[in-house]
């Protein structure tokens, strides 16, 4: 649990702006997010980045998972866990769910699950990753 705790690291969609502006200001409409890249808080540096700019994926909003003690034990790293985010592929005319090593961001994603077709991803789709409570939820109608 992170909560409360100073972070090492902050991850985010890159747009392909970024850097190029002499000044701070909005964003065109219609921007499109071509990697992810993950800083180094305390320093502000880019330690990591995955960029598939020139690729046709746009990627959405990434929200780290941290790893589950049932696979392997936390290493105590804060990076020990995955980003999952959506992304649409404007050159194939589809959407994917993305899970990325949070540790190893440069190797590319270690799943994309493609989204069925008539469930595409709208651009510009926020996420939120909240972890199931193993005991605590029950769906209703679920047997």
């Amino acid at each position: 649990n992170f909560v409360g705790r100073k972070a090492e690291f902050g991850y985010i969609a890159r747009d392909g702006l970024l850097g190029s502006l002499q000044q701070w200001q909005y964003p065109p409409i219609g921007i499109t997010y071509d990697a992810i890249v993950k800083h180094e808080l305390a320093t502000g540096e880019v330690v990591d980045t995955w960029d598939c700019s020139g690729s046709g994926l746009h990627l959405f909003e990434p929200q780290f998972v941290p790893r589950e003690e049932e696979e392997g034990g936390r290493s105590g790293k804060e990076d020990d866990g995955f980003l999952v985010l959506f992304s649409t592929d404007a050159k194939r005319d589809k959407s994917f769910f993305v899970i990325l090593d949070a540790s190893d961001l440069a190797s590319g994603p270690a799943a994309m699950i493609e989204v069925p077709q008539s469930q595409k991803v709208c651009s510009g789709l926020h996420g939120c990753w909240i972890p199931l409570a193993k005991k605590s939820l029950k769906m209703e109608g679920a047997t």
